[in-house]
């Protein structure tokens, strides 16, 4: 009896091994190494970057009814002021790309070192708190991406400049009804009918 239970501790031993060894190599697959968290960490400061310059862009058309015709017309960040807008790669020091396709539309580029649809949507990142804010519009694979952005057109009429303007003429409201004319027609036999 004895002997049986050795091999049903060994069995069972055996298994948990097995699983702690599956549960280890798992968690070292899913938890990012320390280089690559800091690879991803400097793609959520770009993401960042190329938002608040959207938004300065955005700013910038709405009050010029233009497109800035460089990055360098931007001056100051558009969702707070009191926060320098960043228009330089952290890691090359090197300006972001900035492209006017038509008077409506334009291109931001940058070079991401890894890809954003593998990063952990419930992951936070301590270094980049607002990449959340940004992470859907700027969704990129690893390399030289660009981003085509459209403004929309300052040319529409505000609801109140639609309406039709107030007729000149100037009625006055009495308060005794005006008899309106009973139209007499005739009939076919020649009589006056009502």
């Amino acid at each position: 009896m004895t002997e049986i239970l050795h091999k049903k501790d060994i069995i069972a031993v055996m298994y948990i091994t097995i699983l702690t060894i599956v549960a280890v190599v798992y968690g070292f697959n899913i938890i990012p190494s320390p280089s690559k968290e800091k690879l991803m960490v400097a793609d959520h400061k770009r993401v960042i970057d190329l938002g608040t310059i959207q938004a300065a862009i955005d700013d910038y058309y709405q009050n010029n009814s233009m497109l800035p015709q460089s990055l360098n017309e931007l001056t100051y960040n558009a969702n707070d002021p009191s926060t320098p807008l960043n228009k330089v790669d952290p890691q090359t020091h090197q300006p972001y790309e900035y492209f006017i396709t038509s008077p409506t539309s334009y291109q931001l580029c940058a070079l991401f070192l890894t890809n954003s649809a593998q990063d952990d949507t419930n992951a936070y990142d301590d270094a980049a708190s607002d990449y959340s804010t940004y992470s859907s519009n700027f969704k990129h694979p690893a390399g030289h991406f660009c981003f085509t952005k459209t403004e929309t057109s300052t040319d529409i009429p505000s609801p109140y400049e639609q309406l039709s303007p107030a007729p000149s003429t100037y009625f006055e409201l009495s308060n005794t009804p005006t008899p309106f004319p009973i139209n007499r027609q005739s009939n076919n036999n020649g009589g006056a009918g009502l």
